[in-house]
């Protein structure tokens, strides 16, 4: 008993004989060595030890917990120890180490080296589960790197191969391989971006490329999604002579409407232009430029496989068989070739009019072509009406509805030629006959030729 107590006396006596240095033995663990002198002589043994950290040499706060180690052996007054405090304990800041040899505390605490603070070293942080924080003592990955600063990357790689390549090598599961994120609420802010530095890049060379290697029809190369109503994929050029999209092979799907020079589409093709719209052409001797398989009936209000002009106002409407002329929703004039030129229909075709016009009772030619010189009425009842140059039998035809009264059932017009005794032009008289009663009458009648 005298002698346990002459121990601890020399114990706390000779506390200065006390060295430490300490060296990393894994992750978290780290080698305390020390010597331990008894009676000015290095103590030779077995002694239980309490190991313990602080703040600061004397007084502050316990940092952890204590590990008591029960059979520390020393030799020749030297021994070793393995602490492990873990790396959270270890934040940057002093730390101190307290020794109780068999119930007796040693004094001073003794400071510890560096060589902990390999477990965080310059502002990198290993926590209990192996993750490393530069710039965080919470680490949320296996790596996770904070620059509170920024102006600089946080990570930035060179090589001729891949500077960095991540790999998501699970064969199930949507986590991506490489993940970019941004808080920012600027414009053409990115949480990835890709550029390609050369001014004369290589064909092909993309700052951003997605490949999917499947064969069959699932997956996608480049996926963009935006959850408002903004843009999913965009892309877009400097130079008129490039491509904001390009698309070889296969086929392309839109579900929404698609706009051409309008962002507000109103079908699902809308081309906006003050330029030709559309060019189509088509290199197949036997497939249309330009095929409309089907649509509703072309009516006077709607419908129309094909309408060209404004939908309420004036409008040209096709469907499979018929072409309708509209104006606010009512039939309208279709003019075909009003400027001059012949329209042909069938294989044998037809001219538009050569002259055209309504002679009245009266003998007054109204609603008619400008190419007539005069007509009247002969006693006889017979119209003669003289072309500016000549009615010529041989190249002109004439067509006749006479305008009758109510009072004359049937009438039958009857045209013939009558050549002027002056020999200035020839014209071609109508007669109208009363077929009931067996008369001349003198009516109104329309009037068409045509010149072959």
């Amino acid at each position: 008993m005298t002698k346990h107590h002459k121990t601890l006396l020399v114990l706390i006596f000779l506390l200065g004989g006390v060295t430490n240095s300490v060296s990393a033995q894994s992750e978290t663990d780290f080698t305390y060595q020390g010597e331990l002198m008894e009676s000015g002589v290095p103590a030779n043994g077995t002694y239980n030890m309490d190991f313990m950290l602080f703040d600061a040499l004397t007084a502050g706060s316990q940092v952890g917990s204590t590990i008591n180690i029960p059979s520390v052996v020393v030799t020749d007054g030297r021994f070793a120890v393995d602490l492990d405090y873990g790396s959270a304990m270890f934040d940057g800041a002093g730390r101190w180490l307290e020794i109780t040899v068999d119930g007796v505390v040693l004094s001073p605490r003794q400071h510890l080296s560096n060589s902990p603070y390999s477990i965080r070293t310059r502002g990198i942080f290993v926590d209990g589960e192996g993750d490393i924080g530069i710039g965080t003592t919470t680490p949320a990955a296996r790596l996770q790197i904070v620059d509170p600063i920024g102006g600089q990357p946080c990570i930035r790689a060179a090589n001729n191969w891949y500077a960095i390549r991540g790999t998501h090598n699970s064969t199930s599961g949507t986590f991506p391989g490489i993940w970019g994120d941004t808080d920012s609420r600027s414009s053409n802010a990115s949480g990835v971006r890709g550029y390609v530095n050369s001014t004369t890049p290589g064909g092909g060379s993309a700052g951003v490329q997605g490949i999917n290697n499947g064969t069959g029809s699932n997956g996608v190369g480049v996926y963009g999604l935006q959850k408002g109503s903004g843009i999913g994929i965009k892309g877009e050029v400097l130079n008129s002579s490039g491509y904001a999209g390009y698309f070889i092979g296969g086929r392309n799907y839109f579900e929404g409407d698609v706009g051409i020079g309008t962002t507000n589409p109103l079908a699902p093709l809308n081309v906006a232009s003050n330029e030709t719209s559309i060019i189509a052409s088509s290199t197949s001797s036997s497939l249309p430029t330009l095929h409309i398989t089907d649509g509703p009936e072309a009516t006077t209000t709607n419908g129309g496989s094909l309408v060209i002009g404004l939908t309420f106002g004036s409008n040209l409407a096709f469907d499979t068989n018929e072409i309708t002329s509209r104006f606010n929703n009512q039939p309208s004039t279709l003019n075909v070739n009003p400027h001059g030129g012949d329209v042909r229909f069938g294989p044998h075709g037809t001219t538009p009019p050569y002259a055209y016009g309504t002679f009245d009772q009266y003998g007054t030619l109204t609603n008619g072509s400008s190419n007539f010189v005069t007509g009247l009425w002969t006693s006889g009842n017979q119209a003669r009406l003289i072309f500016d140059d000549g009615f010529d039998p041989a190249t002109d035809i004439v067509v006749v509805t006479p305008i009758v009264p109510s009072v004359f059932e049937l009438a039958f017009p009857v045209v013939c030629v009558w050549g002027e005794d002056t020999g200035v032009s020839e014209v071609f008289v109508v007669a109208l006959y009363d077929v009931l009663n067996s008369q001349l009458i003198r009516n109104g009648f329309n009037f068409v030729i045509y010149r072959h």
